[in-house]
């Protein structure tokens, strides 16, 4: 499966990226990125190639969930923020209840945050 086809099955799991638009950049100078257009909600998504961290997709989702916060908190209302904020905490953690194994204890998630996980393959180290 081709990085673009993982963010785009991915993003599904984030209500407040439903109306933006995900498009596979085919540009052989670009490669192990995206280009974030928050003012138009528009992603480019360029191929990684070799040596793609585990947790590369979901990273950057949550980095563009994070630009799509400030854009509602910028033009609509803090009502309309504030759901949108719930909306997005509420998405992130469906993600870890309905991981493999069911759902994480408070101590597991502090071990995640904390970076102090074993076996892991992220830009961290962890």
């Amino acid at each position: 499966m081709s990085v673009f086809q993982r963010f785009s099955e991915t993003r599904q799991h984030f209500r407040i990226l439903q109306d933006w638009v995900f498009t596979d950049g085919n540009n052989p100078q670009y490669f192990a990125s995206i280009n974030v257009h928050p003012s138009e909600s528009k992603v480019v998504i360029y191929p990684y190639g070799d040596g793609e961290p585990d947790d590369y997709v979901l990273h950057e989702l949550l980095h563009i969930c994070i630009l799509a916060l400030h854009r509602i908190k910028k033009n609509e209302s803090h009502a309309t923020y504030r759901e949108s904020e719930e909306q997005f905490v509420q998405d992130v953690c469906q993600l870890y209840s309905n991981r493999p194994g069911g759902q994480m204890k408070g101590s597991e998630c502090l071990k995640i945050l904390g970076g102090q996980t074993e076996g892991k393959n992220n830009e961290y180290g962890n």
